[in-house]
C-alpha cells in the first residue's frame, strides 16, 4: 500500500594480495542493506457507530442508576418517544452519560486527533455513518466537506443520538450496504485514490425488532438471523453478527476494526421476565461468540478492541485513528 521498500545485497571474491603468503588467495566478501519509506498517504476513514436502544444505557454504575432514577428503567431509549421529550432526553437532563453519548465523543476526540497528526491538507478524509436497523448516512466520504474537521465535529454532535424510529440492531446490514459505498482501497498515493478503513463501535449484539408510529411493533424485513438466535415475540429476535458479513468489504482491500463495547445487562430500573431472559441469552449465548466473529469477518485479531469503560472507548477510538493517520516517517 503506501510503502514502498528498497534491499541492496551483494556478495563478491576478493582476490588477495599480502595474505597469500598464509594461503589465502580468496576472501568471500558480502553485506546486505535495507531500507523502507512510508509515502505520504491519503487515507479515508469510514466510522459506523451504532445508535440503536440498547446504546442508551448509562456509560457507568452511576449512570445506570440516574438512567433509572429519572425515567424508571434499564435503558434511556423507548424509541416511541418525541425527540426533546423522550426517556433519553430526561435522562440526559438529570446528568446522566450514556453509551451512545461516549460513542459520540470518542468520536469527536478521534477526528481531532486526526486533525493533529495529519502531515498535510487533505492527507485524512472521514465518512460518517449511524445505523440501527438500516444504514444512515451522516457525512458521505465523498463530500467535498470530509475533511473540513470542524464541519465533521458539528454533524457527530448533532447527528449521533440514539434512534427514535426502529430502533433495532442489524450490524451485518449496515456494513454490506457501506461496502457497496465505499470504493476499492486504493495506493494512497492520489486524493482520487485513498486507502479504505473502517471502524464499526457496537455492542455486537443484533436485533430484529424496530418501531414506528403508523406500524407500532414489528419484525424489520432487513433481519437475517443466524444460529445460535432467540425468539422472544413475533417482532422480537436476536442473534449475533454473521462471520461472511466482511468478505465483500475485504475484497475491496478495506480495513476494518471493530471497537467492541460489550453489551451490558442492566443491574437497575424496572425490566421484567422477558427482559430477563433476553438478557440471560445475550450473556450466555451471544457474548461468547461476538468477539470471535469479529475477528473472523476481519481475519486480523488485533483489529477487534474490547472497551467497556468511557475512558476505553475513547482511548481506544482515538489510538486506532492515530496509528491509521499518524505522520508518515522514513526509517
Amino acid at each position: 500500500k503506501n510503502e514502498l521498500s528498497a534491499e541492496l545485497s551483494y556478495a563478491a571474491v576478493y582476490n588477495t594480495s599480502l595474505l597469500k603468503i598464509f594461503g589465502y588467495d580468496e576472501i568471500p566478501i558480502s553485506n546486505s542493506s535495507h531500507a523502507a519509506v512510508n509515502v505520504r498517504s491519503f487515507v479515508n476513514i469510514n466510522f459506523l457507530i451504532d445508535v440503536s436502544a440498547s446504546m442508551g444505557i448509562g456509560a457507568t454504575s452511576l449512570d445506570q442508576q440516574k438512567v433509572a432514577s429519572a425515567v424508571d428503567c434499564a435503558f434511556a431509549c423507548h424509541i416511541n418517544s418525541a425527540r426533546g421529550s423522550s426517556p433519553y432526553d430526561k435522562a440526559r437532563a438529570a446528568g446522566a452519560t450514556m453509551r451512545i453519548d461516549v460513542a459520540r465523543n470518542a468520536a469527536i476526540s478521534a477526528v481531532d486527533v486526526s486533525e493533529d497528526t495529519a502531515e498535510f491538507a487533505d492527507q485524512v478524509t472521514f465518512g460518517l455513518y449511524k445505523f440501527s436497523n438500516e444504514l444512515t448516512t451522516v457525512v458521505s466520504s465523498s463530500d467535498a466537506r470530509a475533511s473540513n474537521y470542524s464541519f465533521l465535529k458539528t454533524a457527530l454532535r448533532d447527528e449521533i443520538l440514539l434512534d427514535m424510529t426502529n430502533g433495532g440492531t442489524n450490524i451485518g446490514g449496515a456494513i454490506s450496504s457501506l461496502t457497496k459505498l465505499i470504493p476499492k482501497s486504493g495506493s494512497g498515493l492520489r486524493a482520487n485514490d485513498r486507502i479504505q478503513y473502517l471502524i464499526v463501535l457496537t455492542d455486537g449484539v443484533e436485533s430484529g425488532q424496530a418501531w414506528t408510529a403508523s406500524k407500532g411493533w414489528f419484525k424489520h424485513p432487513s433481519t437475517d438471523e443466524n444460529s445460535p438466535y432467540k425468539t422472544y415475540a413475533a417482532h422480537e429476535v436476536n442473534y449475533a453478527l454473521d462471520a461472511e458479513t466482511c468478505e465483500k468489504a475485504r475484497k475491496k482491500d478495506i480495513g476494518i476494526f471493530f471497537i467492541y463495547t460489550e453489551y451490558l445487562e442492566p443491574i437497575y430500573g424496572d425490566f421484567g421476565d422477558h427482559d430477563k431472559l433476553r438478557f440471560s441469552f445475550v450473556t450466555n449465548n451471544l457474548l461468547p461468540l461476538i468477539p470471535k466473529r469479529f475477528a473472523t469477518c476481519t481475519t486480523e485479531a488485533d483489529n477487534v478492541v474490547k472497551a467497556t469503560t468511557p475512558a476505553e472507548i475513547e482511548q481506544t477510538f482515538t489510538r486506532i485513528v492515530k496509528g491509521l493517520s499518524a505522520p508518515l516517517r522514513l526509517y
